[in-house]
Order: structure tokens, then C-alpha cells, then sequence
């Protein structure tokens, strides 16, 4: 089980959820297992109790990746949930868990609720992508590797990677507007 995990609910949604510390037994509900969407066995992951609008209560265990990084984010959307699981992302109905998919971001390495500007920001080690209620509204690659948030204020997002053309240092900065994807500073471009 992973030591920290992060709860970001901020958006409103329509579902309740909480970490369970080991599996529900093998009764009328068995735990559905991510990104296969079987209740016939997966691998390990993190484990997750959903309650939906709908009155259905399930389980969920989602595949590890190989990053540190766990957590379950609220999205623009109320009953669609971000689950970050060691790196591994999925998009995940409450509602109607057999519409889940894995998604196509990996490894999750940062992820930044921006709930003024209704997106979900996701970082990897070179991209960035922002995230709305209707899905994906833009991609940016903005470093060679190492890609860090620093902050986001007015509107943009500002931070560091690594850039192996500066002969002076190897890090820079980038900065993208949010609400377009357009790249104001990167080393990259």
C-alpha cells in the first residue's frame, strides 16, 4: 500500500471515496481491477471504495506504475475522478465503472487542481496537460526532462526542466498560458 496518498475533492462532484487497507471479500461485489476492468484478478494497486450518485457502491483496485506519486482528484466533471496511482492515471466513472480507461499520460508525476480556470493540470517529465470537463484541452512539451511546477498565478504556469543546450546551467524556465496551452517561455520551443 503506498505510504501517502493525496485527496484533492475541490471540484464538485457526485461521489464519496475512501482508501481501504486491504481487499473486500470475494462476496456478490468483487473489487474491479484497473486498467483491465475485471473483477477476475489483476495486478496490485491502490485500493478505493466509491460511492456514486447513483446509489451503486464498488471497489477498485488500480494498477501500480513506477513513480511515487498517488492520488484521487475531483475533475470538472461531478462524477468523473482522476486516479493517480504510483504514476499509473485513470479516468475513472463513478457512475458506470466499466466506461473507465487508462490514461494516455505516464508517469503522472504532478498533478495541480486549478479550480478557477475548472481545469486539472498534469505534469510527466516533459509535458504538460490541462484538462476541462469535456477531457484534454491542450498538450505542451516544454522540457527536455525534469519538468517541476514552480506556481501558477494570472493564469500562468511557471516552472523549471532541464534543458542539455544551455551550456551555463542545465535547467530553465518555462511558462504557458493556461487557458490556451500557449508556450510564453521553454527551452524546448
Amino acid at each position: 500500500m503506498p505510504a501517502d496518498i493525496t485527496f484533492d475533492l475541490t471540484f464538485p462532484h457526485s461521489y464519496s471515496v475512501i482508501e481501504l487497507t486491504e481487499l473486500p471479500g470475494t462476496g456478490r461485489h468483487p473489487p474491479i481491477y484497473f486498467p483491465a476492468l475485471t473483477t477476475a484478478g489483476g495486478a496490485d494497486g491502490l485500493l478505493l471504495r466509491f460511492s456514486g450518485s447513483n446509489g451503486q457502491h464498488w471497489s477498485g483496485c488500480f494498477a501500480f506504475g513506477d513513480c511515487g506519486l498517488c492520488g484521487v482528484f475531483a475533475v470538472p466533471h461531478p462524477e468523473i475522478v482522476c486516479v493517480v496511482s504510483k504514476g499509473a492515471g485513470y479516468w475513472v466513472n463513478v457512475n458506470q465503472p466499466e466506461k473507465s480507461s487508462r490514461m494516455h499520460v505516464f508517469p503522472i508525476r504532478d498533478v495541480r487542481v486549478v479550480p478557477g480556470a475548472r481545469t486539472l493540470l498534469i505534469a510527466d517529465f516533459t509535458s504538460l496537460f490541462a484538462f476541462g470537463a469535456d477531457g484534454e484541452l491542450w498538450k505542451q512539451r516544454v522540457c527536455w526532462d525534469d519538468l517541476r511546477i514552480q506556481e501558477i498565478q494570472e493564469g500562468i504556469v511557471r516552472g523549471i526542466g532541464f534543458d542539455p543546450t544551455n551550456r551555463k546551467q542545465s535547467v530553465a524556465e518555462f511558462a504557458v498560458e493556461l487557458a490556451t496551452g500557449r508556450v510564453l517561455v521553454s527551452p524546448w520551443s
